[in-house]
């Protein structure tokens, strides 16, 4: 049981590690695969992409907060979105690097109605004293998972896609 809970944490750490290195890719003319100067493989980039062609995810957006976590938001249609994503070729790449079997556990059982609308947040904060969470220079690292709650409002634009259902979402005009 150890064994795999070290495996999970390592996947977590794998995939938002890649995704907080997002806001940080070099171009949109850089090799899918590359960063600037040949650094090695640009896993931010890698999972921008490999999210955003995921069918039935929404939309995708990165973020570094005030706090100093970097992370990532996907928005998925439904929960079958969510798996696609969670059992796509690319996400097993990253959880298969991790030591960890994507196909050992089944993601989101616990959501009775499987059109319900996913957002998926994952964040890390780089470490500034040199200790690491498993093999990465990190302190924190937390892969979350949402679904809408009724409610909210919107002038001029929302944070999620628009093609995100949000029960008893008012959008107000702010001219």
């Amino acid at each position: 049981m150890r064994t795999n809970r070290t495996a999970v944490l390592l996947a977590a750490a794998t995939f938002a590690v890649g995704l907080s290195l997002a806001p940080f890719s070099s171009s949109a003319d850089a090799q899918p695969d590359q960063r600037q100067g040949g650094q090695g493989p640009d896993f931010g980039q890698a999972l921008m992409d490999g999210l955003k062609n995921t069918e039935g995810c929404l939309g995708v957006d990165n973020a570094q907060y005030a706090s100093g976590k970097l992370g990532i938001i996907a928005w998925f249609e439904d929960v079958e979105a969510a798996k696609r994503w969670y059992y796509s070729e690319t996400h097993k790449r990253f959880m298969n690097m991790a030591g960890a079997d994507p196909e050992e556990r089944e993601p989101m059982k616990h959501i009775k109605d499987p059109k319900t609308p996913v957002m998926v947040m994952a964040t890390i904060t780089m470490s500034e004293d040199g200790t690491n969470v498993g093999f990465m220079p990190v302190s924190q690292i937390s892969i979350e998972m949402y679904t809408p709650l009724p409610g909210g409002a919107a002038i001029n634009g929302r944070l999620s896609p628009p093609e995100f259902p949000i029960e008893h979402f008012r959008t107000l005009d702010g001219g």
